[in-house]
């Protein structure tokens, strides 16, 4: 045992067994949360509309998928603030599904929940 002062404890670690020695560091515990913030739960969207998130409670944060009925739009954003522009004028006229889905470091996944928003484009 070592010694490191009076009311100072020090602890040593060694790692045992026959794997060599490695030491694996705990699986990352926090997941993200991850909320839409734009559009609002059903919306009547025209042109382009921005779809946005808030990730809360993960400091390793990778990047966030948005979904428009149920498929990946766009590149996955790594960088905050996290959002898209959606082109609405490509889409049909009527409900539509949006998600995100926020993923950290450690592969910790996790997806907002659906919102549904509907398309209302004069012409389309």
């Amino acid at each position: 045992m070592a010694s490191a002062g009076a009311g100072v404890c020090l602890i040593i670690l060694y790692a045992c067994g026959g794997g060599g020695g490695d030491v694996t560091a705990p699986a990352d515990p926090m997941h993200p949360t991850v909320t839409l913030t734009r559009p609002a739960p059903e919306a009547v969207v025209t042109g382009s509309v921005v779809l946005a998130v808030l990730v809360r409670n993960d400091p390793t944060l990778v990047g966030v998928q948005f979904k428009v009925d149920w498929e990946d739009f766009g590149a996955e954003d790594t960088e905050a603030p996290y959002q898209q522009t959606w082109n609405t004028l490509a889409a049909k006229n009527g409900p539509h599904l949006i998600a995100a889905v926020a993923r950290d470091a450690a592969g910790n996944i996790e997806a907002s929940e659906t919102i549904v928003v509907t398309v209302s484009n004069a012409g389309s």
